[in-house]
């Protein structure tokens, strides 16, 4: 029998030299399992820098010796390592999964030469253990999807929200949980105070699962200042010039290092350093509860034109969003001619819109002035729920959203 399509020798010492060449890559690798490779050493190489990578930590070929007493030559590895990441992960998953059946169907026909009792059922449970390994990612029957679906009513019946909340009464009262696979966008002109509301649903999340905050206005300093105003009552501006004292603080500072919450604050984010980031909170973590960008028009995609590099960035969240199976909660700028045109914001108001508006499944944008403390928060879309208007207060000195909720609907 032919062994070729049984083994993935070349395509796994491809994707490790490409790994140690171009770290970046590592998030392309879509959970490929070192267990899956047919060299045991590179299995081990591949774990060490994997781990490596979900700790923060820089690799090469000098800390994934020291990791795995493998010695790594990476042009010996592959000398001409230049497909995709990800065409070198379907050729290794390819293989695996073949393997794993012929392991099988040996096992089975060692059974059934072996006089078993039952050869049909032998032949029934491996045909059954095949179809497992084997599901096709994304195909669900309709008795599967039934099941989840019903599980998920059960929760819904037992007072568990399904999906994650904002934290703000009065915007839950109006808007639907955010659900795994949901692109949320929140909109304002600057000083209205968006990044506060995502920062407060940021707080409120983490104390149900890991949150991915990608911040590309402020560091993750600043934004600890405004957080710790939402938690003490201080003014913000107090606390960053250091009118207040850090033991004033400290409890509230202790309290929110136990948050999971992992900041990416670098420039020239691009959403493949996003998808890389939540990775590796996932793997962190084993899991990821929220991923929160601020905001969508400054991530460092490059396109020919405005309109349509910002449409790109927003169908790649949405794409991340149902890969991961996570809600992704973006910012958004608005065009300016909104501030002097006397009428209600329209989804067009988004700045180079593209296909914002196409690939949310809400989009709530905000109004109001810096000077003042009401904001009329404006849902023009909301996949499954009702569109309409809901009034809510602002204290810019302590970032804190509260109100009735009331509105127009």
């Amino acid at each position: 029998m032919a062994l070729d399509r049984l083994q993935s020798q070349g395509a796994e010492r491809a994707l490790v030299a490409r790994l140690l060449l171009s770290p970046e890559l590592v998030g392309d690798t879509s959970g490929l399992k070192p267990e899956e490779f047919s060299i045991p050493d590179l299995g081990r190489v591949y774990s060490s820098l994997m781990r490596r990578h979900a700790d923060g930590k820089p690799f090469d070929v000098v800390t994934v010796q020291d990791d795995t007493g493998v010695e790594v030559n990476v042009l010996e590895l592959s000398p001409a390592s230049f497909a995709s990441v990800k065409e070198y992960v379907n050729v290794i998953k390819d293989a695996a999964i073949r393997r794993s059946i012929v392991g099988t169907l040996d096992r089975a026909r060692v059974r059934i030469a072996a006089d078993d009792a039952d050869p049909l059922g032998v032949l029934a449970t491996a045909l059954d253990t095949i179809s497992l390994k084997t599901k096709a990612t994304g195909l669900r029957d309709s008795a599967e999807v039934v099941r989840a679906y019903s599980d998920e009513f059960k929760r819904r019946g037992a007072g568990l929200a399904s999906g994650i909340s904002y934290g703000v009464p009065a915007l839950d009262a109006t808007l639907l949980p955010m659900r795994p696979g949901r692109l949320v966008v929140f909109a304002s002109r600057p000083g209205v105070g968006k990044t506060a509301l995502a920062e407060s649903v940021s707080d409120h999340a983490a104390n149900y699962g890991p949150v991915l905050f990608v911040s590309l206005e402020m560091g993750a300093e600043e934004l600890t200042d405004r957080a710790l105003a939402r938690l003490s009552g201080y003014k913000a501006g107090d606390i960053m010039r250091g009118r207040v004292s850090l033991e004033d603080l400290d409890s509230h500072l202790k309290a929110r290092s136990d948050l999971p919450i992992t900041y990416l604050d670098e420039g020239m984010t691009t959403t493949a350093d996003i998808l890389s980031a939540a990775n590796r909170v996932k793997m962190k973590y084993g899991e990821l509860g929220l991923i929160i960008v601020d905001y969508l028009q400054l991530v460092a995609d490059k396109g020919e034109h405005e309109v349509y590099r910002v449409g790109a960035i927003a169908h790649a969240l949405k794409r991340m969003a149902m890969s991961l199976k996570v809600p992704v909660l973006s910012l958004a700028q608005l065009n300016r001619a909104i501030e002097s045109d006397n009428r209600a914001p329209r989804l067009s108001d988004l700045r180079d819109s593209g296909a914002i508006e196409q690939d949310a499944d809400t989009v709530v944008i905000i109004t109001g002035t810096p000077m003042k403390p009401e904001r009329d928060l404006h849902i023009l879309k909301q996949r499954q729920g009702r569109t309409g208007r809901v009034s809510l207060m602002f204290e810019g000195d302590t970032q804190r959203w509260s109100g009735t909720g009331e509105g127009e609907w």
